[in-house]
């Protein structure tokens, strides 16, 4: 990638001279930057006899570059343009390039420079292009839209234009299946500007790569429309035709790559179809089936491989699937060479003191008519000191203050942003739910299929009641416990949260095994009273209170996978005894997976840790990300909540249509797409490894505990594995690395007992980003 001013002037130059063909430029780029090992500016800074006697051109030739050169002034100012929009242009002598460009173009036709805005690490990731006509068929719709939906899931970006037709299909399918797509213009990509902003969430967030080979000022022209077919087909390792007419763009470009002996996969025809995919078939293309499976034998002898495709396919379907996602993962996520890297040629820091006015104002208004400024008192940044950031915009990965500063998000909302903010089906699913009402306080029907999904993904869940938080859960769930037992104690653990409720805040007293003391103001002694509070992941610590408390015990609850101290998992030998103890005992026993339902993995902390609880309660991410909660389990239990039974809950607005849309939307594409789970394991691995490697390069053995996507960085060289080892962590030098990351760019959670959550919304390019910022803030405080 070339990123100075100067260096794109003169690259932008040398790639459009009037009348030179792509070869031409391409060999002149190799005599300039190979052969004679010059720079481009050292280039255009010679005169007429160099250009002759060091480069053989001829006089006319000569005269072209010269005329070139009187473009260099009006080329700075498309280069600044360039630069102030956030464009990248990539030569064809970068590593950024893409090598299937290069492959299936050769130096006659690829072309010097490509002008790109987006992630373009897709230029090197498995592709596919979906073609067709601008009046294709619904039945080429539809087996676009289907194809576009199986390379999302075999990670295969989707390369095409954004015509009407299928063009347009191959784009809105892939985004909308959250695949990646590479959109090439028929024009120069300044020209496309107005238009960009349909995509950029998609953009941002990584899926999206919008990239133009023509000059960055030349508007839509139909000979430039049909010349991108070019670069469409040759950006792309498979070629897939929906439909062709006997003429035009589509047809044009099979019969060229036909000619060039690449491999076109074309829809087989049904018998009454006008088109012409039967004339490209007889011409050499591939037929395929609506799910892009070659479905002739004609072709086995011209093109042997694809009978091992088509073997595979069918014996080894499971394991193929398998064994591309480990590929996937070995070629794109190789953490231990990447930071390898960064540690020996990034020696200097290049922390930036971002502005903060605007948040500093807001937060002194705040203090005059809010408690202490926030609604949540963690966004206070008292653990870590500073000024509390105001958020003005979320957007895949990313947060934007009120400054204008970007931040890469480790917060998620506190961790129901499992597709990053404001992905773009939960924002539509939410759309269409405003159009029909925001509440009507009377029963609706996605409260049912919601209540199905649920019970359907969590094999616990018998019965489900939606309420409005993850405290009104927790509170709700102990109700019902407390009611179906007739007992009226409860034991939690040192160290979990499980909401606001009087109940939960209680610390343990003297020696963790004696009654609770409360953590706030305004809790009774009552309450404290019937809270008893063991040591987490210390089974003796159970048994001594469940003797001390014969048969008063409604409820054990727990997080299972503890977010509120860090991220502590429970030991597979703990809860499975915990489990047989509230058995033998007759006591209800709750897991709290208000942050790992649905986050960790689909089935949550229990199916993780292969423990059934008695009831469950789940949050934000159940309303993607929504305010929402909900509390179910067995449904001997659950029938005792009004109105089926004596245990009062009520709620206005629980159910209400937004959040269970919402909600809907989400859980509905994690059953549909149980790779996310593999995708959120792989980034959520490779940032760890990042981590740690900056750990040791800052000669320290600090801790750092992950379950799935869900991690925390302890400053304690002491493994944590409860409460009691997780406050021996130094605070204050978190508060420091919270800081040292914040001014890097990385919003990580202001206080070191809380969870970070990784999204899939987060690229590679973001985990880097991290990876090196947590070096450098490392050697900054240490």
């Amino acid at each position: 990638m070339v990123n100075t001013n100067e260096e794109i002037v003169y690259w932008i130059t040398l790639a459009h001279i009037k009348g030179w063909k792509t070869e031409k430029i391409n060999t002149l780029i190799q005599q300039i930057l190979t052969n004679n090992k010059i720079s481009l500016k050292e280039f255009f800074e010679m005169d007429a006899v160099n250009f002759s006697g060091e480069f053989g051109l001829s006089q006319k030739e000569i005269i072209d570059l010269e005329n070139a050169k009187k473009e260099l002034p009006n080329n700075s100012f498309v280069a600044e343009d360039l630069l102030a929009q956030g464009f990248e242009i990539i030569p064809i002598t970068s590593d950024d390039y893409s090598p299937t460009l290069k492959e299936n173009l050769k130096i006659k036709y690829a072309p010097p420079i490509l002008y790109t805005k987006g992630n373009k690490q897709l230029l090197k990731e498995k592709t596919a292009a979906i073609v067709g006509s601008r009046n294709a068929s619904q039945l080429s719709l539809d087996f676009t839209d289907n194809l576009a939906k199986i390379f999302a899931q075999e990670f295969k970006a989707v390369v095409s234009g954004f015509a009407k037709g299928v063009d347009k299909q191959a784009l809105d399918s892939s985004l909308k299946y959250i695949g990646q797509s590479i959109i090439v213009l028929p024009q120069g990509i300044l020209t496309f500007g107005g238009s960009i902003q349909k995509y950029y969430s998609q953009i941002v967030e990584g899926n999206v790569l919008v990239l133009s080979t023509y000059f960055p000022r030349v508007p839509w022209d139909v000979g430039l429309a049909m010349g991108r077919n070019t670069y469409i087909y040759g950006l792309a390792k498979e070629i897939y035709v929906a439909e062709s007419d006997n003429k035009g763009g589509t047809w044009s470009g099979v019969i060229d790559g036909l000619r060039k002996g690449r491999t076109i996969y074309i829809r087989k025809p049904n018998e009454n179809e006008n088109n012409a995919n039967d004339l490209l078939i007889a011409k050499g293309a591939i037929p395929v089936d609506f799910n892009g499976t070659p479905i002739s034998q004609t072709y086995k002898e011209a093109i042997p491989q694809m009978e091992v495709v088509k073997e595979s396919n069918v014996i080894l379907n499971a394991e193929e699937k398998e064994m591309t996602l480990k590929k996937k993962r070995k070629t794109t996520l190789k953490a231990g060479e990447q930071t390898e890297t960064l540690f020996e040629l990034r020696k200097e820091d290049n922390k930036k003191q971002p502005a903060i006015a605007k948040s500093s104002n807001l937060f002194e208004e705040a203090k005059k008519y809010i408690p202490g400024g926030v609604n949540s008192p963690v966004r206070a940044f008292k653990s870590v000191g500073g000024t509390p950031r105001f958020m003005s915009k979320g957007i895949g990965s990313k947060l934007y203050d009120v400054d204008g500063n970007e931040y890469i998000d480790y917060i998620g909302s506190w961790g129901p942003h499992l597709f990053g903010h404001n992905p773009e089906f939960i924002k539509s699913a939410l759309l269409k739910a405003i159009e029909d009402g925001t509440s009507f306080g009377a029963p609706t029907e996605i409260e049912i299929r919601m209540a199905k999904l649920i019970n359907e993904l969590v094999p616990s869940i018998e019965m489900v009641r939606m309420v409005n938080s993850g405290t009104e859960a927790t509170m709700s769930a102990v109700r019902v416990a407390r009611g179906y037992t007739g007992k009226d104690k409860i034991i939690k653990f040192e160290g979990c949260y499980h909401g606001h409720g009087d109940f939960f805040l209680i610390k343990a007293g003297s020696g963790a095994l004696t009654f609770g003391v409360p953590t706030s103001p305004g809790v009774t002694k009552g309450n404290a009273a019937d809270t008893l509070v063991a040591d987490f992941n210390d089974i003796e610590s159970v048994k001594k209170l469940v003797q001390q408390n014969k048969n008063e015990i409604a409820a054990v609850i727990i997080e299972a996978v503890v977010g509120n101290m860090g991220t502590v998992r429970a030991n597979d030998s703990f809860i499975k005894e915990l489990r047989t103890i509230c058995d033998e005992e007759d006591i209800v026993l709750i897991f709290d997976e208000v942050m790992t339902g649905f986050r960790i993995t689909k089935g949550g902390a229990q199916e993780i840790l292969g423990v059934k609880p008695d009831l469950s309660t789940f949050g934000k991410i159940i309303g993607g990300g929504l305010p929402v909660g909900a509390y179910g389990g067995k449904k001997e239990i659950m029938e005792l909540v009004s109105p089926s039974g004596p245990v009062y809950q009520a709620g206005t607005l629980s159910g209400n249509p937004l959040a269970m849309n919402a909600g809907y939307a989400a859980l509905t594409y994690i059953k549909e797409h149980p790779e996310v789970y593999n995708s959120l394991e792989e980034k959520s691995l490779y940032l760890v490894n990042g981590i740690k490697d900056g750990i040791k390069s800052a000669g320290k053995n600090y801790q750092i505990n992950r379950v799935g996507s869900m991690m925390t960085l302890f400053f304690s060289e002491e493994p944590v594995v409860d409460y009691n080892t997780a406050v021996k962590s130094d605070t204050l030098l978190y508060g420091k690395y919270f800081h040292e990351m914040l001014n890097r760019g990385i919003y990580l959670p202001p206080a070191q007992f809380e969870a970070m959550f990784v999204s899939t919304a987060h690229t590679k390019e973001d985990l880097d980003k991290t990876i090196k910022a947590n070096y450098e803030s490392l050697r900054a405080i240490v």
